[in-house]
């Protein structure tokens, strides 16, 4: 059978709204109809962060504990955190002091004193590794690293180093997760410890609270997963920020979301379409482990 010999298919944001309004036996006519759609597909990103996880945007985070300090601010795009840990050892991050284009070989930080002379860094979901180290400036470095894409980046982003993290001497502990009310009934919740629970407070910039307050004196990071944002859909040009998997339920969501604007005599038929094409989607966004743990269920007797 021939093939192209290529895995790389993807749709940009004109071709998911021009394949949205063909599903609906539509066609777009004006800017208005682009713009519409577009605020259509982010209000179908934002649905998607309330159905569940979504692997691709599972990222991880290490914050440097300050002693006594309980609370701490999440990244920009955190929409909630998974697990969580604190570690012994970590890498210092920084922050971009100036714009950085995709094709930039120097990265100038504000304060580049944590970073080695050579090494890895991560901004946003971009890997880079630099081979050299000038003051506050990373030289040498090869752009979209490690699988990743070069994109350009701007000036304030956190740049995260990850160089030399998994030391054999590094000892992490679990932490456990808890809501609010069980955060709520803790005494003396600013007492020093080896931190033991975490509470996070889904603000629009949510927060990371642990307990006890962390004494720095072996524990000194705290790592934790996160669930990412979907990046929005931004020019018309872009790539949407989705994997390959969920390519065909992004376009049966966009016709659905048309439909109830443009067309309503196959919302229903749409829906439905676009459910299915979740579902698998949904479905498939998962570990593949070995073992699997189901819970063991009782029925009164008589029913």
């Amino acid at each position: 059978m021939a093939t192209s010999n290529t895995t790389n298919f993807d749709l940009n944001i004109d071709d998911v709204i021009n394949e949205g309004f063909e599903r609906c036996g539509l066609s777009t006519n004006s800017g208005f109809d682009l713009k519409t759609a577009r605020r259509s597909l982010n209000i179908l990103f934002s649905e998607w962060g309330n159905r569940g996880i979504h692997l691709w945007k599972v990222k991880q985070h290490q914050q440097l504990l300050v002693n006594g300090q309980a609370t701490y601010a999440t990244p920009t795009d955190c929409s909630d955190v998974l697990e969580a840990f604190v570690s012994s050892s970590g890498a210092a991050n920084g922050t971009l002091s100036t714009a950085l284009t995709s094709s930039a070989t120097s990265i100038v930080l504000t304060d580049g004193s944590a970073f080695g002379t050579s090494g890895t860094i991560k901004i946003q979901s971009e890997y880079i590794t630099y081979t050299g180290k000038s003051t506050h400036t990373l030289t040498g470095a090869t752009r979209g690293a490690l699988g990743s894409t070069a994109v350009a980046h701007s000036a304030g982003l956190e740049v995260q180093n990850v160089s030399g993290q998994g030391d054999s001497d590094t000892q992490d502990v679990a932490i456990t997760k808890i809501d609010r009310s069980a955060y709520s009934a803790l005494p003396n919740k600013l007492s020093k410890g080896q931190p033991s629970q975490y509470y996070v407070r889904r603000d629009v910039n949510p927060t990371i609270t642990l307990y006890t307050a962390p004494d720095t004196t072996t524990y000194t990071y705290l790592k934790y997963f996160y669930i990412g944002r979907i990046e929005d859909a931004g020019a018309y040009s872009n790539t949407p920020d989705v994997v390959y998997r969920f390519l065909p339920c992004m376009c049966a969501g966009l016709a659905y979301y048309l439909a109830m604007k443009k067309a309503p005599a196959i919302v229903q038929q749409n829906k439905l379409i676009y459910e299915d094409e979740l579902k698998r989607a949904l479905d498939e966004d998962g570990q593949r482990t070995s073992t699997y743990i189901s819970p063991q269920i009782f029925f009164p007797e008589g029913v």
